[in-house]
């Protein structure tokens, strides 16, 4: 895996840290809970680039980095793959790691999630994007 736990550094949200293999620290979790209205499992991944107190790091603009995404799942997806299984996929989703291919659909990944929606939820997509500086107009034109 190009990330590696850090339980070093320990948050009381009971996030997870983890260390990617070019050296930032995110802080992710999956809670899971019953939305009362469909009845459906939903799973909430999430990945917040941190530093090494765990506290939140900005973009040059001041805004968090971070991702997220629910994966609302109904009782058979969760017999046929198990809650572990659904929580360590989103959880690969959100740290741009790759998912685990379907056995019967090489093609595609476990959770069917598309190509668009893996590269959006991706941390890493989001920390490369928080690098990104626009030069002066005067430098282009």
């Amino acid at each position: 895996m190009p990330y590696n736990k850090r339980p070093d550094i320990v948050l009381p949200s009971g996030e997870t840290v983890v260390e990617l293999d070019d050296g930032n620290l995110v802080a992710v979790q999956c809670p899971v809970a019953r939305d009362p209205q469909s009845n459906a499992t939903v799973f909430s991944a999430a990945a917040r680039w941190v530093d090494a107190r765990g506290e939140q790091r900005m973009d040059d603009a001041g805004h968090h980095v971070a991702t997220a995404k629910t994966h609302s799942a109904n009782a058979e997806q969760i017999t046929a793959l198990g809650a572990n299984v659904i929580a360590r996929e989103c959880l690969y989703l959100v740290l741009g790691e790759p998912l685990t291919p379907d056995p019967e659909y090489p093609e595609l990944n476990l959770m069917k999630f598309s190509t668009a929606n893996i590269a959006q939820c991706s941390i890493r997509n989001a920390i490369a994007s928080a690098s990104v500086t626009a030069p002066d107009a005067s430098d282009v034109l």
